[in-house]
């Protein structure tokens, strides 16, 4: 915070504003032409991760992405819930998706038909 902080008082907010908006807009703009080439459909694969790290028990992922013209779409409805400790409070999601895309990944893609 403190870096962008110093930044904003050189710059000016309005010029870090502008680079900012246009980060975000690139980002989008080549997340979309990547997403663009996936093939389309609904893939869905679900396992076990030996544990969360915290406790010994098994974890349960489940997965299911839509892949359309729309964009990819991550429905982790069947996971089991978050723990709930100070690491996933900070960062829920990133665990969650990471494995999700490998067990996805391992299984290959597998379309609903």
């Amino acid at each position: 915070m403190r870096r962008l902080t110093d930044l904003v008082g050189r710059m000016g907010l309005g010029v870090v504003d502008a680079y900012v908006r246009e980060l975000i807009a690139y980002t989008e703009r080549r997340t979309r032409a990547e997403a663009a080439k996936l093939p389309r459909g609904v893939f869905r694969s679900e396992g076990l991760v030996d544990n969360d790290g915290f406790t010994e028990d098994p974890v349960r992922l489940v997965a299911e992405v839509t892949i359309d013209d729309d964009g990819v779409l991550f429905d982790l409805t069947g996971c089991n819930p978050l723990v709930c400790t100070f690491e996933a409070h900070r960062k829920p999601s990133i665990p969650g998706l990471w494995h999700a895309g490998k067990y996805i990944s391992l299984a290959g893609p597998c379309p609903d038909s």
